[in-house]
């Protein structure tokens, strides 16, 4: 069973994790020890993220869909910008019958997600595929 001390650290504000690190790297005017302390902060929140998903990813093939869904979750919430907490939670959702929550993660990828036209519309196709089974 994991924690989620497992894969996050103390959050110093109430943005999403990317739009921190997105702040981090508009960040002007530094000297050099500011540039290197940003750094850090950047890759750990890049580590936080991608070990979400590797973590979640073994949660699930040890069984614990449960577990892997929190941090699938976590990184939606973060708003994590490649594909793989949405493209897990849709899948994971839909198997479930669940499709209200396949729904929000595939609009929650459409509006956060990496710039991948034909994944966002597979996603918008699932969209209408999974409100006519609500």
């Amino acid at each position: 069973m994991f924690t989620k001390t497992d894969v996050t650290v103390a959050v110093t504000s109430t943005k999403p994790l990317t739009e921190q690190l997105h702040d981090l790297w508009r960040t002007e005017n530094r000297d050099l020890e500011g540039l290197i302390a940003d750094q850090v902060r950047a890759d750990e929140i890049e580590n936080i993220l991608v070990d979400r998903n590797i973590k979640g990813k073994e949660l699930e093939n040890s069984g614990d869909i449960n577990g892997a869904i929190e941090l699938y979750e976590l990184n939606v919430t973060d708003r994590f910008d490649g594909s793989h907490p949405y493209e897990r939670l849709r899948i994971i959702y839909s198997n479930r019958g669940m499709f209200a929550d396949a729904i929000r993660a595939c609009e929650a990828y459409i509006n956060y997600g990496q710039h991948d036209p034909q994944l966002k519309d597979k996603y918008r196709r699932d969209i209408e595929k999974y409100k006519a089974k609500l």
